[in-house]
């Protein structure tokens, strides 16, 4: 049995946040370490360490954002996930069939997932993530509101996450 999502598309400014938060979750010691030991030599020992806190907060931060956001949200293949498009889904692999931007501008070609590429499926905000185990995509963001009623995100994790367990 397949499922087949209406027509969606995700904005590029909250395709581009989605993949920051999901790399601040990895790496928020690594962040924040810094800035609290800043914090800490000021406190004990010279206010001159709060200022190098404020440049690495105000400085390095923002280099290391705009690192990532081109590493993961400019890639060439993250464009496509923005792009007004449909799922069809089934047991064995998920298809994303894109749709004409506009007249001019043809679709591009449809792709095909293999589900034993789903490693996780994670509900936010009104919102299914499939997770995936490739640089291609970290993952495909798809909202409720694609889906005909609220039984077919259950079957969606049921088909993709049992075909997963059985390849393991």
């Amino acid at each position: 049995m397949a499922i087949t999502t209406k027509t969606y598309k995700i904005s590029h400014s909250y395709y581009s946040s989605a993949v920051i938060k999901q790399w601040l979750k990895q790496w928020w010691m690594v962040i924040s370490f810094p800035v609290i030991a800043q914090i800490l030599l000021a406190v004990y020992n010279d206010i001159i360490f709060l200022y190098t806190g404020f440049m690495t907060m105000f400085v390095i931060f923002p280099i290391i954002y705009m690192f990532v956001f081109y590493y993961y949200a400019l890639a060439p293949e993250s464009r496509y996930s923005t792009l007004p498009k449909h799922l069809e889904i089934n047991k064995n692999e998920i298809a994303i069939i894109y749709e004409p931007i506009d007249e001019n501008i043809p679709a591009p070609k449809p792709e095909t997932i293999s589900s034993a590429r789903i490693t996780d499926i994670k509900h936010l905000k009104q919102q299914l993530f499939l997770i995936l185990d490739n640089n291609q995509y970290k993952f495909i963001i798809l909202p409720f509101t694609a889906l005909e009623n609220a039984t077919d995100i259950t079957q969606i994790e049921s088909m993709l996450m049992k075909r997963q367990q059985n390849a393991l």
